[in-house]
């Protein structure tokens, strides 16, 4: 089934990892035993090339069942017997695509689909594939948690990133070679997006996620792909033959994909230093500008060289480049020019002031898209509204009324358990045994407390056996706290974005009480534990993946986070209060009614008072961003919480040297923008004045003149674009309702609907027909307060006429335009861009 060479190559690799295991997960080496050799090589494929988190997270069982199911594909999909043996085993086998939760569910979708694909073509097979994933998943914007394939099938909606993990596992479920290509940070809007690639016959095509299409190599994201300035998909299989590693992160390798979807070139960066000397080992981080923050989307070192070269799209990139914890920066133009040489002259932070930059995005491409003809589009309409139906058919029935109403009969806080149980979807009987099950000394208000406590993804995933863990181990600890503290800080099995398991009982017996007591007496010793016991190999790691609290206590090996996160669940079982801190990240403990930062970190010992004298919105993580500097780079701090008053932000921050970026984005995708340099002194006060730059909004105003045509309103009459324009502009929106651009300005809708309100214009939603309103984030906008007239509209003959005036795709959604007179367009747009809502509000005002 596999060469000799493969075996071989497995066999020298595996031999790295063998010592560890030996010492610390010998139940491995044992059960390998066991296998035939077939089995036995791809289990040692998989713990070869596997993070040491998932080694000590996931027995020997989950592994096998991947096992089984790839090496039963092999022999049986006509498809798998001649994959390359890199690729099967990297994107067939492999059980991890991301930083999901990993479950047995490859057997589970196999049963689901392949009756579906049996004899199919491979491009065939992948195309109906993404049906499948449509008739069960579509979008819904989720916290950055990655939940896994099941969790996502089971809640029947994900963010792009769970889409797509969960179209590749489906993909991989029937034998078809798949990977998850990833824009970090888009260079022309606020965002970052997620797809999927499938082989066949060869070759890696494309294709959105749980977003059919009659062909491959389609999707809404295909243009703004070609705006990118770095596009890849990562792997963990040390297996790779024809293709380039551009980094190594850990236990993942990045592979370079911008070539695939942009106009790109080699950029060569050469760090030498003050004498011209080449500078070896510095690391080069290539940061885009994104959400007013420079966000590295990738790393490398230089060579003896003093050399890194990267393909990038053409625009302007950030260079961060660091060496013993010192650094210098840039910002290049890929567009203009191929390399640059830096004098490694090191800034130790110490900046003060402000300076004033530009940083221009890559140019659209628009003829990257496949055009459908009018047959396929009318196919590809059809099957999408059959698979919506079934889709919304499947949710809609998992919230069960007459069995959650009898539930939380005999609970507080009714309609927040019934509101849980919506949430759960799927998940719909685990809440209720957690509801459900006995408990000795129970107290109703606590168990519905802590359930509640958690966040909207936890419910659709959460396991009844470990919620009740927490629940049971942490009552003892009940009237020491009041009930908010309690409930967050010690009950609570949510620390960060790790999985949750039942970790309290393990802790309590690695332990014994004896320990558990002097933690609780001085916490500072659950530190000193921590920081001695469990080592830290970031080389072992992918650094988005967090290894649980007994896990780490079994390998005495995990990432920075990790420990914090032990450190955290280490005194909630001890009964003391504590948590990340949410600005900083830090581990904190309660002490004397407020909480501390542990060991070394840095207390809230300055203040910092953030002014500013215009009329500006702030908004976190969108037009303003502060980092803090540790070690040679800029950490991005969450003040998003903390809310401006009169013009002013005051907050309490660690000492040390800051940056403070604002920027404001043009419509065309390009930024102004300023940095602010300041440090923060020990029990004092620093003032930082900002004013957002101008984006240069009135050169951008146009006067398109667009096509009349015919509205229906909800009550049957019809009206023209001309007479509902009257006398103050609108904005008109062609909407693709449940679709993930026509969502993101809906989201961006209830953030700022006050804001449109005020603003002395009219906006109209363009609906296909009465069906859309079922969708639940148009219904949350509707109810949101905002002012908005919806109208029917026709998509297959009115809509591409006005596309076509507005130099637009006619099947790319959402269309918006902003008329003065309804027959001219000032501004207008189309598909996937974020932070239009704050950009139409730019317009609206310039245009007033």
């Amino acid at each position: 089934m596999f060469t000799n060479v493969t075996k071989q190559f497995i066999r020298k690799e595996f031999d790295k990892i063998a010592p560890f295991l030996k010492e610390y997960r010998a139940d491995v080496l044992s059960q390998l035993s066991s296998l035939d050799e077939e089995q036995q090589t791809a289990m040692m494929f998989l713990y070869a090339s596997m993070p040491v988190s998932d080694m000590a997270d996931y027995d020997f069982g989950v592994y096998m069942d991947f096992v089984e199911h790839a090496l039963f594909l092999r022999k049986n999909v006509s498809w798998c017997k001649d994959i390359p043996d890199d690729i099967f085993l990297s994107y067939v086998l492999y059980h991890r695509i991301n930083n999901e939760d990993i479950h047995k569910c490859r057997k589970l979708f196999y049963q689901s689909i392949y009756e579906r694909v049996a004899g199919r073509t491979m491009e065939e097979a992948a195309l109906e594939v993404n049906y499948w994933c449509a008739e069960n998943v579509t979008y819904r914007s989720t916290d950055i948690r990655t939940a896994s394939p099941l969790a996502v099938w089971r809640a029947g909606s994900g963010r792009c990133g769970e889409e797509s993990t969960f179209t590749v596992t489906a993909l991989r479920s029937v034998g078809l070679p798949a990977r998850q290509i990833y824009a970090p940070r888009w260079s022309h809007c606020d965002d970052n997006h997620a797809w999927v690639e499938v082989w066949c016959d060869g070759k890696w095509h494309y294709m959105g996620a749980c977003e059919p299409e009659p062909v491959l190599d389609r999707g809404w994201f295909t243009e703004p792909a070609t705006r990118a300035m770095f596009i890849h998909n990562r792997t963990f299989s040390p297996i790779i033959t024809g293709e380039k590693t551009m980094s190594t992160k850990g236990k993942t390798y990045v592979i370079n994909r911008t070539k695939d979807y942009a106009l790109t070139r080699p950029f060569k960066v050469r760090i030498v230093d003050e004498q011209e000397k080449p500078v070896a080992g510095a690391v080069v981080r290539f940061e885009v500008l994104n959400q007013s923050e420079f966000y590295p989307v990738v790393s490398e070192a230089t060579d003896e060289k003093g050399e890194v070269e990267m393909v990038l799209g053409l625009g302007d990139m950030h260079l961060h480049v660091i060496m013993d914890g010192q650094f210098v920066e840039c910002l290049v133009d890929t567009a203009h020019s191929d390399s640059i040489t830096i004098i490694f002259n090191p800034e130790e932070g110490n900046k003060a002031g402000a300076r004033d930059f530009a940083v221009r995005a890559p140019k659209a491409d628009k003829g990257y898209n496949v055009q459908l003809t009018k047959e396929q589009m009318e196919e590809k309409n059809r099957r999408t509204a059959y698979a919506d139906k079934i889709r919304e058919e499947r949710i809609s029935a998992f919230y069960r009324e007459q069995e959650a109403e009898a539930i939380v009969e005999k609970y507080p806080f009714k309609e927040e358990l019934k509101d849980a149980l919506r949430k759960a979807r799927g998940n719909f009987d685990e809440v209720v045994k957690y509801l459900s099950a006995p408990v000795n000394g129970d107290n109703p208000h606590l168990r519905t407390k802590l359930l509640i406590s958690l966040s909207e993804k936890d419910f659709y995933d959460l396991k009844s056996e470990v919620l009740l863990e927490h629940y049971q181990r942490s009552l003892q600890f009940a009237g020491e706290y009041d009930d908010e503290l309690l409930v967050k800080y010690v009950m609570c099995p949510r620390i960060y974005f790790e999985k949750l398991t039942p970790y309290r009982g393990f802790i309590a017996g690695y332990f014994g009480e004896k320990t558990l007591s002097d933690f609780r007496n001085n916490p500072e010793l659950v530190w000193d534990f921590v920081s001695k016991q469990i080592a830290t190999k970031e080389d072992q790691e992918y650094d988005e993946l967090y290894t649980s609290p007994e896990g780490l206590l079994q390998v005495k090996q995990g990432s920075e986070m990790s420990k914090k996160i032990l450190f955290t669940a280490i005194c909630r079982t001890a009964g003391v209060p504590a948590r990340l801190n949410p600005v900083t990240l830090f581990a904190e403990y309660l002490q004397a009614g407020r909480f501390v930062p542990v060991g070394e970190n840095a207390d809230m010992a300055s203040k910092l008072v953030v002014r500013s004298s215009g009329k500006t919105q702030w908004n976190y993580m969108q037009n303003w961003t502060l980092a803090m500097l540790e070690k040679g780079s800029y950490r991005t701090l969450d003040f998003s919480a903390i809310p401006w008053k009169d013009g002013c932000l005051t907050v309490e921050i660690p000492e040390g040297s800051y940056r403070l970026i604002v920027s404001n984005r043009a419509p065309n995708g390009n930024l102004s923008a300023r940095e602010y340099f300041f440090t923060a002194e020990r029990n004092k006060t620093a003032e930082v004045w900002i004013e957002l730059p101008d984006a240069g909004i009135t050169e951008l105003i146009e006067n398109i003149e667009i096509p009349d045509f015919r509205l229906i309103n909800r009550d049957g009459t019809s009206r023209t674009l001309k007479e509902l324009a009257g006398d103050m502009p609108v904005v008109a929106m062609w909407l693709e309702e449940g679709k993930e651009p026509t969502e993101h300005i809906l989201n961006e809708l209830m953030e700022c609907y006050n804001e449109f309100n005020a603003s002395d214009s009219r906006m109209i939603f363009i609906l296909r027909d009465e069906s859309a309103l079922s969708n639940a984030t148009l219904r949350k906008v509707l109810n949101t307060g905002l002012n908005v007239d919806v109208y029917y509209g026709d998509f297959a003959a009115d809509a591409p006429e006005v596309a076509k005036s507005l130099n637009s795709e006619s099947d790319k959604f959402p269309l918006v335009f902003v008329t003065t007179d309804g027959r001219h367009s000032a501004y207008s747009f189309s598909g996937y861009n974020v932070g239009m809502a704050e950009l139409l509000l730019k317009i609206l005002n310039a245009i007033r």
